[in-house]
């Protein structure tokens, strides 16, 4: 175990360009120091293992690097208790879910088998740091992991919670485990891969307005075929408003951000202000050697190109509405700040998630004891517009439009009732 903490802390140094960006050397120094002691026990399981080790990772808040739990959790076929979670900042909540009484949707989590509520979830984020953040929101979206974490965790029997319910009342509730199989029966989510389209369209006749959902900036040949049919679409019917939903879109290939940003102007753009490139031996190893990278260990700063988009017949000229929120990420920040930066269309909805400069471009890694894998950044970015004020702050709405407590429990979506009275829909 030691040996792979001091793999990992080695290729840390080695390939991110910044590692001390959001803690100092003297920090880091003392979470490692605690991560050894902790390493002393020789009998410790490797799920007990990757908890320190993510922890060490998650201290540096970079979104982009991180060590993944074990291979096997993603065969678990034991309990779980199928609650699903959202954590804010200062307090732990209940959502939605078929193993939830409704009366309790939206309550407000106090203790967990006894213990704070918000201390729990906050530990368990802290695996999956956000850019700049010491723990992630979102903790509450990644059900496989934080599930199989809290079975490992609080056993696989029964949960007892202290809950403040929609009234404020306190009440005490009991979740029973059930198999995860069970769990995941007609949720969205599933403890395997799914092959899901990264792009999703509809179109309402009434308002002359299209919806495009973006999942992910991912799978090339389904995204292109996506966008095209989507455009063609708006394009025969004259389509007065386009709205792109990029809230909990993760990100992915900025290639497919240019894309989409070329049927959307003719502007010239220019994506990133700067960027920063750590050559090491992993960048050559999985990446091949770069001309203006001559040495390893080198760091290098360039500035991205503009890029000139290509005659497009099915370009939209309307009315551009994008939705964001805190769980937008990676590139579809990039997407979201240029398009806010070049004034291309209203931004409607939350601050995103990762902020407009960035560590990215991920390098993989695997432990050579515990084989746990990892990723871990070797590029710095500054999506354009990037200010020393705003450089750790995300992309910022036009319009603030957050769901409130009561959104949980009537199931509305309080920022596409906003951007649908813009556009005139019923």
């Amino acid at each position: 175990m030691k040996e792979d903490i001091d793999f990992l802390v080695k290729t840390l140094k080695e390939v991110h360009p910044n590692m001390y960006a959001y803690m100092s050397r003297e920090d880091f120094e003392s979470a490692l120091s605690k991560t050894m002691q902790a390493c002393e026990d020789g009998n410790m399981p490797v799920e007990i293992f990757y908890r320190h080790a993510a922890w060490l990772a998650g201290q540096l808040k970079n979104g982009h690097t991180k060590v993944y739990p074990p291979k096997r959790w993603h065969d678990y076929i034991g309990k779980v208790f199928p609650l699903f979670w959202k954590l804010d900042e200062d307090k732990v909540r209940l959502y939605k879910g078929p193993y939830l009484d409704k009366r309790h949707w939206g309550a407000t989590v106090l203790t967990i088998n006894g213990k704070p509520a918000l201390e729990v979830m906050r530990y368990y984020s802290s695996l999956w740091a956000r850019e700049v953040r010491g723990y992630n929101l979102d903790i509450g979206y990644m059900v496989k992991y934080l599930w199989r974490s809290m079975a490992l965790d609080f056993g696989e029997n029964e949960l007892e919670l202290e809950i403040k319910n929609r009234n404020g009342q306190v009440e005490r509730v009991v979740v029973k485990a059930v198999s995860i199989r069970d769990a995941f029966k007609g949720q969205k989510t599933t403890t395997s891969p799914v092959k899901r389209s990264p792009v999703t369209y509809s179109y309402r006749d009434d308002c002359q307005t299209g919806l495009m959902k973006i999942r992910s900036f991912g799978d090339a040949a389904k995204f292109r075929e996506e966008i095209r049919t989507a455009f063609s679409d708006l394009k025969a019917k004259s389509a007065k408003n386009l709205i792109i939903d990029v809230r909990g879109c993760p990100g992915g290939n900025t290639l497919f951000s240019d894309e989409l940003l070329g049927y959307l102007t003719d502007k010239e753009f220019t994506k990133w202000q700067k960027q920063k490139f750590r050559y090491s031996k992993m960048y050559q190893q999985q990446r091949g050697k770069h001309a203006f990278l001559v040495s390893t260990g080198s760091v290098r700063t360039v500035r991205s190109k503009p890029i000139k988009p290509a005659a497009n017949p099915l370009r939209f000229k309307g009315d551009l509405y994008v939705l964001i929120d805190r769980r937008t990420g990676s590139t579809a920040v990039d997407f979201a700040g240029l398009v806010k930066y070049y004034k291309l269309g209203m931004l409607i909805g939350q601050e995103t998630g990762d902020t407009m400069a960035s560590y990215g471009d991920m390098l993989s890694f695997k432990l050579p004891n515990s084989q746990l894998a990892g990723i871990i950044a070797c590029k710095y970015y500054e999506t354009t517009g990037t200010t020393k004020d705003n450089a750790t702050q995300g992309v910022k709405p036009d319009h603030y439009v957050a769901p409130l407590l009561e959104d949980t429990w009537d199931e509305s979506d309080r920022a596409m009732k906003f951007v649908h009275e813009l556009c005139s829909c019923d």
